[in-house]
């Protein structure tokens, strides 16, 4: 098992250069549309209010909802829209355990809803819906699968017209999106673009000077300021990469076992055979127990039912 301590010390030091408002103000030029005809430096502007800080300045990380429990976020910021007239709420996370028993894009999903729940009572309040601000949910892979390498996906609310074309107004509808970004090598990728500076910020292989250099001549990124935390981040990321690449083998082979399990239990029960001799052949076959045997046969039959 990954050393949980190191877990959370690379958890710790991607979230600092996540906040880092230079590379925010990349990925809300090259993949948020409200801000695709803006510069990087109205951008960077716009980001909760005109800070003058390389960090950040994150609006309240941590949502508590009577009786739906505490959900705490890497960073969560008030952008403001380039007239100035409103603003969006963006929550940008990053995410180390690709391999869990869930779908990541579902927890995004979730994650953009609480915070739109939470504007109740701050954004707006009595039955004024209309002041509620869009939320993005921004999630980005460090470590996916090698197929999910280098993309990017945007997940949206659109209308479907059932019976006559009555179109509504996007903006009242249209307020939850879910960006997910799966890092990977940084040469698959042609800059300047979010994903490459992500790539390369984020690589534990390429060379420091390498890296420093694409990072202050391409993207005029402070390498400097963060030297330390970069060169912790690769130590601990080559470790966490190799682990989430053997956990990513282990759970493909889990996967064809099961389902190689599965389909021999069906051919049996095709056969008509009773319970008990496809447990006896399963156990022989499978070098398991008679237990596990039984569970399979469980699972395998709820499917069916």
């Amino acid at each position: 098992m990954f050393n949980e301590t190191l877990i959370h010390r690379y958890d710790a030091m991607c979230h600092t250069l996540l906040s880092n408002r230079l590379l925010f103000s990349w990925i809300l030029h090259d993949y948020i549309p409200e801000y695709t005809n803006c510069s990087l430096k109205d951008i960077s502007q716009l980001i909760d209010g005109p800070v003058k800080s390389l960090r950040i300045r994150g609006i309240q990380t941590t949502d508590k909802i009577p009786l739906k429990g505490e959900v705490t976020f890497d960073n969560l910021y008030k952008v403001y829209l380039p007239d100035r007239q409103d603003y969006l709420l963006i929550n940008i996370e990053g995410q180390n355990r690709f391999h869990q028993s869930y779908p990541l894009v579902t927890r995004a999903l979730y994650y953009a809803a609480r915070v739109f729940v939470g504007e109740k009572g701050v954004d707006f309040v009595a039955q004024d819906y209309g002041e509620l601000k869009k939320v993005y949910s921004i999630w980005i892979m460090f470590a996916p699968p090698k197929q999910l390498e280098n993309s990017v996906s945007r997940f949206e609310m659109n209308e479907l017209f059932i019976c006559k074309h009555n179109e509504h107004r996007k903006v009242d509808y249209g307020k939850i999106e879910v960006l997910m970004m799966y890092l990977g090598n940084h040469e698959e990728v042609t800059g300047p673009d979010a994903l490459h500076f992500l790539d390369v910020l984020f690589s534990g292989q390429l060379p420091l000077e390498v890296q420093k250099t694409i990072l202050e001549q391409t993207y005029q990124f402070d390498y400097d300021k963060y030297m330390e935390v970069i060169q912790m981040q690769r130590s601990i990321g080559r470790e966490w990469i190799e682990f989430e690449r053997y956990e990513a083998k282990q759970e493909g082979k889990r996967e064809e076992r099961t389902l190689i399990i599965r389909n021999f239990i069906l051919n049996f029960l095709k056969q008509g055979q009773d319970i008990s001799s496809i447990v006896a052949n399963m156990v022989s076959t499978f070098h398991i127990t008679k237990e596990e045997a039984e569970k399979y046969i469980q699972d395998v039959s709820e499917e069916l039912i």
